[in-house]
């Protein structure tokens, strides 16, 4: 569901059901619905995904303290907890955001970037985008041996 100007959109994807896919939800599922699905994330800016951060960051809110009561790597709430023993927080999108949340140091990462435009299959962004979060955390994620 289009709002606003198409041009204030970033385009996603050519495909070869829907064409050019911009400014509408990108999530095939979610589409059919109508563009309104709670499993479909969000489009958002990097002024608003900076106060989400926030909140995260500087709120005693039971709710996060909550998402580290178990020293899991599951996902809680659509984060996955990116290192045992840390108060780190990730979540990655389909088309390729990503955000990063190191509780104990008070710091966000925030990726609004694109890996599917004009197409599927770009490994090359995936690994950029994992590689750009192990630096951020110092280091691996939970499939890979922790020294």
């Amino acid at each position: 569901m289009l709002k606003g100007k198409r041009d204030n959109f970033v385009k996603t994807e050519i495909t070869k059901e829907r064409g050019q896919v911009w400014g509408n939800v990108h999530d095939e599922t979610a589409w059919q619905m109508g563009g309104l699905a709670g499993h479909a994330g969000l489009f958002s800016t990097l002024d608003d995904l900076a106060r989400f951060s926030s909140f995260y960051l500087t709120t005693a809110s039971p709710l996060v303290a909550g998402l580290f009561d178990y020293d899991c790597f599951e996902r809680t709430l659509a984060w996955i907890r990116w290192q045992k023993g840390h108060r780190f927080l990730w979540h990655s999108g389909f088309t390729g955001p990503g955000l990063g949340l190191d509780l104990e140091n008070g710091r966000a990462l925030v990726i609004l970037a694109g890996s599917v435009y004009p197409n599927r299959g770009n490994e090359a962004w995936l690994l950029a985008r994992r590689q750009a979060a192990k630096t951020f955390f110092g280091g691996g994620y939970r499939e890979e041996k922790q020294e």
